[in-house]
């Protein structure tokens, strides 16, 4: 006994000490608020929010928590002393959540787990349900009671061990609900799959009709098949997420007495002086000192068009160097630059918690009780009035299956189905489950300009044989001016030969024997020395080549629709005034933001929030992916950065921006039919449980009446068109 107790206070004292690490990862700012972010692990649904959020804001008065659901990250702020982070993780701890410092890389175990326990159910499913048409299109008398009886035993021999192996995922977690005195979901899961198991033994052993092992592995793979999408979405986000991080760590070129040397960017000082060379990005803010270069500011502005860059001027950090070796005066250190100041704004952006989200959360928490104690209170009155438990049992049993909240489980999601399946049709891919029902309620879009309502467009005059070459040799560039020139042309491309390719200089390649080349000034070999891109065929003189904006096809159409709906349409762009003001009077956009940065957008986007606007942002950029996240709701074109695509609710693929209006039209259309199944699937409850108590039904019956229930919503969705 002693040497338990002495072994208990030893792991005690070690799990504490391994709390007290998170203590040291806390920062403090000069007015003495201290902050700490860890990954939470066992989030699963909405409900673990709120407890997560709640037992830490239980510890002390001014403590704020926000729980990240994408990410897994607890984001905390408190005053006081700074040891407060101990308790926090210790009191999480107890609620059976593992709680780990940021900065380790999470690793997959828990995904790689999933996919195994739902491959396994899937398997099994498909070997059940082989039996079990047997058994459902031949009766007793025509198979023989034998026959049947024997099938029954081989779906038990393939239901019982997938159940006990596939759905572990459940079992701990209700376990672990359980045992910290909280429910979740997995509670009514666990409790309606051992129920099932239980019953169809007991019929199987008295030669019942009412065995459901069929029932009880399908239910269980399509709740994995959930749970693993669940968590791959979330899995995605954070890979997007980690690769805008990767910009903001490495190294910078210092330059101190005539040498360079290599420094973490954390510890760059204000005024130190910077090489960035030709290729690379600039590691931070900073004046340029060099003569003109050109760089690709699109990360920054969204704008693929290269700028020209005189001494003096301001450069931002993850701006692309296209021109040669440059120096700069750093103005902002780290913490301070443009780049860090983009990615706290993704990175801070917390779960939008829809109302039918909420509304499923309420009656899962309810359903856990009531339904259970309605079952019991069947068990124990039809017991008490002198029926036998074996048909009480099973009346307790019907209580249950037909108090299931399938319909009002499907309620939602099947309406999201068909919406998805009917916009996957017209080339749109929605992202996130409760993104349509933010979408209903739009009336204000902020438009991005390049990319998403503009394309660089070639607008030198150049014969079709020309353009041929140069579009040939285009093609195999990335370059966004590249891009242009092969729109221009729509002919047949040519093979082109040792095509190579220079970051920041252009692209050569040889096509019917001649050198082609595209790129600077110098890259092509130009007697000039000038911005913008220059081409040279053969021994030909080098040329420069012009470009301007041109619009997607039907954009100002599509525009004036919207309009026409009354949703309020503004342009939002990094661009310079002139070109936006060009474009915004070629389709008729009164309010137009020029020259935004990514803080200048989110403020915007704040503005029209202030005002209780529910604004829907339409952007491609890395300088969007802020504004996409804390929009009301976000769409983005299949073409634009992984990080604007990872961020945005959806992504189209059609070019122009039909497929906004086309989104809108369906995400209000299935709102309405939304409100009509939870309706129906309330109505179904309030007239089955009673009929149910009073034992008028078997347990096959409220099978039937429990999938009937979910075939009536699910049709309902099929009006969706």
């Amino acid at each position: 006994m002693e040497q338990r107790d002495a072994d208990n206070l030893s792991s005690q004292r070690r799990t504490l000490s391994a709390l007290e690490g998170f203590n040291a990862l806390v920062q403090t700012d000069a007015s003495g608020v201290h902050t700490l972010k860890v990954y939470v692990d066992g989030i699963h649904c909405v409900g673990c929010i709120s407890i997560v959020e709640s037992t830490v804001q239980a510890l002390g008065e001014s403590i704020e928590a926000r729980l990240n659901v994408t990410s897994s990250i607890l984001s905390m702020k408190w005053q006081g002393h700074a040891t407060f982070a101990q308790e926090a993780a210790q009191a999480l701890q107890e609620q059976g959540y593992s709680v780990r410092p940021v900065m380790l890389e999470s690793e997959n175990t828990e995904l790689k787990f999933l996919i195994l326990c739902m491959g396994v159910a899937g398997f099994a499913m498909g070997n059940v349900m082989l039996i079990s048409v047997g058994l459902w299109i031949t009766d007793a008398e025509t198979m023989g009671a034998s026959m049947r009886l024997f099938l029954h035993w081989v779906s038990a021999l393939i239901a019982v061990p997938t159940l006990l192996f596939s759905g572990r995922p459940f079992y701990m977690s209700a376990l672990k609900a359980i045992s910290h005195g909280r429910t979740n979901m997995d509670i009514p899961i666990t409790v309606g799959l051992f129920l099932t198991v239980t019953m169809s033994f007991f019929e199987t052993l008295t030669h019942g009709e009412h065995v459901y092992f069929d029932s009880a592995v399908m239910l269980m793979f399509f709740l994995l098949v959930g749970r693993v999408l669940d968590m791959k979405t979330k899995s995605s986000a954070n890979e997007s997420a980690r690769n805008l991080q990767t910009l903001l760590d490495g190294f910078a070129r210092v330059v101190e007495k005539g040498k360079v040397k290599s420094i973490p960017l954390t510890q760059v000082k204000k005024g130190a002086t910077l090489r960035v060379p030709m290729g690379e990005r600039f590691p931070l803010d900073g004046t340029l000192l060099s003569d003109a270069i050109e760089v690709d500011t699109s990360i920054i502005t969204g704008e693929s068009l290269p700028v020209s860059f005189k001494a003096d001027e301001k450069v931002y950090g993850g701006m692309l160097n296209l021109g040669d070796s440059v120096e700069i005066t750093v103005t902002h250190t780290h913490d301070e630059g443009a780049l860090h100041r983009m990615a706290e704004l993704v990175s801070s952006s917390s779960t939008v918690r829809s109302r039918y989200t909420r509304l499923a959360d309420k009656v899962s928490r309810a359903y856990t009780p009531v339904v259970h104690f309605l079952a019991l209170l069947a068990f124990v009155f039809w017991v008490g009035v002198g029926l036998p438990w074996q048909q009480a049992l099973l009346i307790s049993i019907t209580v249950l299956i037909i108090t299931c909240p399938c319909a009002l489980g499907l309620s939602v999601p099947v309406v999201h189905v068909r919406a998805i399946g009917q916009l996957m049709k017209k080339g749109i891919f929605m992202k996130q489950g409760d993104a349509l029902e933010r979408l209903a309620h739009i009336d204000t879009i902020l438009f991005d300009k390049t990319g998403t309502l503009t394309v660089p467009r070639l607008s030198t005059a150049l014969c079709d044989n020309v353009l041929s070459l140069l579009a040939s040799v285009a093609s195999h560039s990335r370059h966004p001016l590249s891009g242009a020139i092969v729109r221009a042309y729509t002919g047949e491309l040519q093979i082109v030969k040792n095509i190579s390719e220079t970051a920041g200089r252009g692209v050569e390649g040889v096509v019917n024997g001649k050198v082609i080349k595209l790129g600077s000034a110098s890259f092509v070999g130009a007697k000039k020395s000038a911005s913008g891109m220059w081409t040279k065929i053969g021994n030909d003189e080098a040329f420069p080549l012009t470009f301007d904006e041109g619009l997607l096809p039907n954009v100002k159409m599509q525009i004036q629709i919207l309009k026409d709906k009354g949703y309020d349409v503004v342009l939002l762009t990094g661009d310079y005034k002139k070109a936006a003001e060009k474009i915004s009077k070629e389709l008729c956009i009164n309010v137009v933001y020029s020259q935004q940065k990514p803080t200048d957008k989110m403020k915007v986007l704040e503005s029209y929030q202030n005002d209780n606007k529910q604004v829907l942002m339409v952007g491609d950029g890395l300088n969007d992916a802020a504004v996409l996240t804390h929009a009301h709701a976000s769409l983005t074109p299949a073409s634009a950065s992984d990080l604007a695509r990872t961020q945005a609710d959806g992504v189209y693929v059609s070019e122009g921006i039909a497929a906004v209006a086309e989104t809108l039209r369906i995400a209000r259309r299935s709102q309405k039919l939304i409100r009509g199944n939870i309706a129906l699937s309330a109505l179904y409850n309030v007239v089955a449980v009673p009929i149910a108590f009073a034992g008028f039904i078997t347990p096959l019956i409220a099978a039937v009446s429990m999938s009937a229930s979910s075939l009536v919503v699910t049709l309902n969705a099929l009006r969706l068109k």
